[in-house]
């Protein structure tokens, strides 16, 4: 796999993503490029591992400066779909006592709590998984709450509804950015189910 870095921007959060290894060998030139792609927005940022390969003590420092930094123009930066291997780096290394880590299934828990339920715990969210041909990992999520009125405008960042919630509007901005496929059915006062598909790599596997 090709070392190299891509990114996109979703309203004013971006999303970067690592392929192959991130390393002493890359993390001079990863520095630079970075620093100019941070620079392309004001919002959060984050950290998409899902194509990552390695990571070595010289990466885990990339990450950190750039945390550093993005804490001094008081903005987050989020860990995302860490690999088995990059998980145990990061966890061994005390990163996530810092950052917070992100993964499409909890953003899909969430918004069905927050949104179909209006933060009532005690209602019902189901999970399902399976593996798919081609090992693609199938995840649906079921909520029974209020549904959605509109699910292309409820798709578009930053739009909420529930307008009285900080930080409120990226649920299903974040799903999307993170998997392969999602696909959303809803009927209102009936409840909404998410089919979230991510081709698995072979670092997520043993």
């Amino acid at each position: 796999m090709e070392n190299k870095i891509e990114y996109k921007i979703l309203d004013d959060k971006i999303i970067v993503y690592f392929y192959g290894e991130l390393s002493c060998s890359n993390v001079v030139k990863y520095r630079s490029l970075l620093n100019s792609i941070l620079d392309k927005g004001n919002g959060s940022v984050y950290f998409d591992f899902s194509h990552t390969s390695f990571i070595d003590s010289s990466g885990i420092g990339l990450v950190l400066g750039r945390y550093n930094q993005l804490v001094n123009d008081h903005r987050k930066l989020f860990l995302a779909n860490l690999t088995k291997t990059s998980y145990k780096v990061f966890e061994l290394s005390g990163m996530f006592e810092l950052m917070d880590y992100v993964e499409g299934v909890k953003e899909g828990v969430s918004n069905a709590i927050i949104h179909g339920y209006q933060n009532n715990a005690e209602c019902k969210v189901v999970i399902k998984v399976s593996i798919e041909d081609e090992r693609i990992i199938k995840i649906i999520i079921q909520d029974y709450g209020k549904g959605i009125e509109d699910i292309e405008e409820a798709k578009v960042p930053m739009y909420t509804s529930l307008k009285e919630l900080e930080h409120a509007g990226m649920g299903l901005t974040i799903i999307e950015a993170l998997c392969d496929n999602l696909e959303i059915h809803s009927t209102p006062n009936l409840g909404t189910k998410l089919t979230i598909r991510k081709q698995l790599k072979d670092s997520d596997i043993g």
